[in-house]
């Protein structure tokens, strides 16, 4: 489980990170040359080292490293079960706006709370209060006429003031390691961020 060396390993350290390694997981993708991320089926990651280069996790890792600070960054996504993302969102949280929307299946709230449960609390304080409070999360008013209580949400983005990240990729532990998901990296339109 990836959370088996968190319990006496993961106080955050001074750059805010509760699994370290996710630090430099940004590094060596240059998404000004590379548009395009793919995944495919592999076996369970044990630590995020294990993740591939080319990888969409590792796009948007660096879509999330180079947004500005104090800046606003949007995140559309059906779901928000990974804890190596989790992590990247509270991070990120901590020098800029993240504005989070998911649909509102509860399986996300469970994993966010699995998280804050596997975490310690620090010097930083309690995970769970750290991440209610400086990750905006809301769902999707999926019950208005011109939505069905099932709606896909397939398309996923990350939106930052300079480039987004859209693809089907899930911000799920099975999109990272289990399905065949694709993520572009294209330039934020001002109707992007309104």
């Amino acid at each position: 489980s990836i959370y088996s060396t968190l319990k006496d390993s993961a106080t955050p350290r001074v750059d805010g990170w509760y699994m370290p390694t996710l630090a430099d997981i940004h590094d060596g993708v240059d998404i000004a040359d590379t548009k395009t991320f793919f995944c495919e089926p592999r076996e369970w990651d044990q630590d995020p080292s294990d993740i591939p280069q080319g990888h969409p996790l590792r796009a948007i890792a660096r879509v999330l490293q180079d947004a500005p600070e104090q800046s606003v960054v949007r995140v559309w996504a059906y779901s928000l079960t990974d804890p190596y993302m989790i992590d990247m969102l509270a991070h990120h949280a901590k020098f800029k706006t993240m504005r989070v929307i998911l649909h509102p299946d509860m399986y996300s709230v469970e994993k966010i709370k699995e998280f804050c449960g596997n975490i310690p609390s620090s010097k930083e304080g309690n995970p769970t209060i750290l991440i209610k409070n400086l990750v905006h999360i809301r769902v999707a008013n999926m019950n208005r006429a011109h939505c069905e209580l099932r709606s896909s949400m397939h398309c996923k983005a990350i939106i930052t003031e300079k480039v987004s990240a859209v693809g089907s990729y899930n911000l799920s532990s099975l999109a990272r390691c289990k399905n065949e998901e694709t993520l572009y990296i294209v330039n934020t339109s001002e109707a992007d961020i309104q």
